[in-house]
């Protein structure tokens, strides 16, 4: 199936991305309505000798925007079948040989890390239990520069408009938006996704969807990459965010 720009959708990658996503967002959820309520996990006062028992969401992003802004995100959320999120007993939990830390954040239980995230580098999750059983989670980032994504910091409507980078090959997902305001309610605006795991480094948006445009003042994207992970299937359930996220707010709209 070809869309307007040329790509092949995988919708497999799709599914798993949105379920992933899904998933964690609602385990964030009920843990952050765990803590405002003040019920926390009964697996927080013994020592978890059952990996059956604990649930593992793990997250690698780093987020990069136009002005320099660098957010980097290693986190590992322990909960229970209920998600409710808590600090394993008597156990270690490592991130590639250092021991991370275990928050208390607003409404975010989990084990930090501060280690920098760089491109095409694996990050070894071991989580070892009093009765020394261990399971692993890795992690490898993808292989981009978010440094080398080039594109014009004007737009033209009616004229094409590319985005490139250096690397091929990589699964990512790109949100293009033109609007005339930032509202849900905008009465003019474009606003596309494309989902690719095969690509030539480039994406561009034709010329001839934004010509009929009027009155577009803003132009905003995010570029993500997606990573690759292998997890144990030891916890009750397990789920991996990895990606490389830029975020463009610099481009003008020439009208």
């Amino acid at each position: 199936m070809n869309t307007p720009y040329g790509f092949k959708y995988q919708f497999n990658l799709v599914a798993s991305a949105i379920i992933r996503t899904k998933l964690l967002f609602g385990a964030l959820f009920l843990q952050g309505y765990f803590l405002f309520v003040g019920c926390s996990s009964p697996l927080n006062e013994i020592e978890v000798e059952d990996f059956n028992l604990i649930r593992a969401f793990v997250s690698v992003v780093k987020e990069i925007s136009s002005d320099g802004a660098v957010k980097d995100l290693i986190q590992l959320q322990i909960t229970d079948k209920n998600w409710r999120g808590f600090e394993l007993q008597n156990a270690v939990v490592t991130m590639n040989g250092s021991p991370m830390e275990y928050k208390n954040k607003p409404f975010l239980n989990a084990y930090f890390s501060d280690a920098e995230i760089l491109p095409s580098t694996k990050y070894e999750f071991i989580v070892v239990i009093p009765n020394g059983q261990k399971a692993i989670l890795t992690i490898t980032t993808p292989a981009i520069d978010i440094n080398s994504i080039e594109y014009n910091k004007t737009i033209s409507l009616g004229e094409d408009y590319s985005i490139a980078w250096d690397q091929i090959d990589i699964p990512f997902i790109l949100r293009f938006l033109l609007t005339d305001n930032l509202s849900e309610d905008s009465t003019s605006r474009y606003d596309v996704r494309h989902t690719s795991t095969t690509n030539e480094g480039k994406v561009i948006i034709h010329g001839d969807k934004t010509e009929n445009l009027i009155n577009i003042s803003q132009c905003y994207f995010d570029l993500t990459f997606s990573g690759n992970y292998s997890l144990s299937d030891k916890f009750r359930s397990s789920i991996a965010i990895v990606e490389f996220i830029y975020k463009a707010e610099d481009v003008k709209v020439d009208n």
